[in-house]
């Protein structure tokens, strides 16, 4: 009685071991037309990807080589004068050549404040002020009078923007 226990059990195993290895088997080959579908969906998008590419940098050659594009080139200029900078809380970002170096101090959601310290490195002095939304700290850098205004409050960071007066 025994023997024949122990070859139940073994052939319970066995049978077991089969139903597994082609329900395994039926899973892999049902999901085939999906991974081959996901698969030519993601050559297609990278072959759309370096056609933008190669289409953005022909736009970029012809506007260079564009007569009226020597006319924006102000434009940029005045963008780079005033920047927006997106400062995270306890880091730093240098701007306007390495000249200054801007740091978040703190942030006070509730009162819509910010703790910033300017860095003016050219004359290496510091300042450090509390804004509240919207308002703005003074300062020259270059003889360039510049007025720094806090445009955003984010949970761990704020926008600041760079004004030329």
């Amino acid at each position: 009685m025994r023997g024949q226990n122990i070859l139940r059990i073994i052939a319970l195993i066995g049978l077991c071991a089969l139903v597994y290895y082609f329900s395994f088997d039926n899973g892999r080959r049902a999901m085939e037309p999906r991974v081959r579908e996901i698969e030519a969906g993601l050559l297609a998008k990278d072959r759309i990807m370096e056609s933008m590419a190669l289409e953005v940098r022909r736009l970029k050659e012809q506007l260079a080589n564009c007569p009226g594009g020597a006319e924006s080139a102000p434009a940029r200029e005045d963008a780079e004068a005033a920047p927006r900078v997106r400062v995270q809380l306890d880091a730093s970002r240098l701007i306007f050549d390495n000249r200054l170096l801007v740091t978040c101090l703190g942030i006070d959601r509730e009162k819509k404040q910010a703790r910033i310290l300017l860095n003016l490195i050219d004359e290496d002095t510091r300042k450090a002020e509390t804004l509240e939304l919207g308002h703005g700290l003074n300062f020259s850098l270059a003889g360039q009078n510049f007025t720094m205004l806090l445009e955003q409050i984010q949970t761990s960071s704020v926008s600041l923007q760079f004004v030329k007066r």
